[in-house]
């Protein structure tokens, strides 16, 4: 085992896995910041906020409505507080961009639940490491691979 891998399960121990999930929710990569895992951190965040502004603009700002993608809005809200905030955006748009831009706002949905979904997966992956390296596991050991079992 790597010198800087031992040095992070060992400062790792007191991580807690529901930290790391509140803070993948507050802020997508705070979870894996949280574990010490700062490039990841930082891929993710940038990415995911990137893919939310993104369908937001696309959308004219009408991405995020609870009232019309009520499913999709649950989706949404995984993307962190910035769901919140866009629907609050949303909110104080126009509402007749909808009737002369309705694809390009569904559109917008797209790429803003697919924001979601993903922050979704990032946070599970921070919830994964956070309890791997509560036991001490290498990322080898945790996986659940059988290749030298008969």
């Amino acid at each position: 085992m790597a010198e800087s891998e031992s040095k992070r399960i060992e400062s790792s121990h007191s991580r807690s896995a529901g930290l790391a999930i509140l803070y993948g929710w507050l802020l997508p990569g705070g979870g894996h910041f949280y574990l010490g895992h700062r490039n990841k951190a930082v891929l993710f965040c940038s990415c995911l906020l990137l893919l939310f502004s993104a369908g937001m603009v696309i959308g004219y700002g009408k991405a995020v409505d609870p009232q019309h993608h009520w499913v999709l809005f649950i989706a949404q809200v995984c993307a962190g507080p910035v769901s919140v905030l866009g629907w609050v955006v949303g909110e104080r748009m126009d509402p007749m961009v909808v009737n002369i831009a309705p694809r390009l706002v569904d559109l917008g949905v797209v790429f803003t639940v697919v924001a979601g979904a993903l922050n979704a997966i990032v946070i599970s992956d921070a919830y994964a490491r956070a309890t791997r390296l509560k036991w001490g596991m290498t990322s080898e050991e945790g996986r659940g691979d059988s290749h030298g079992a008969t």
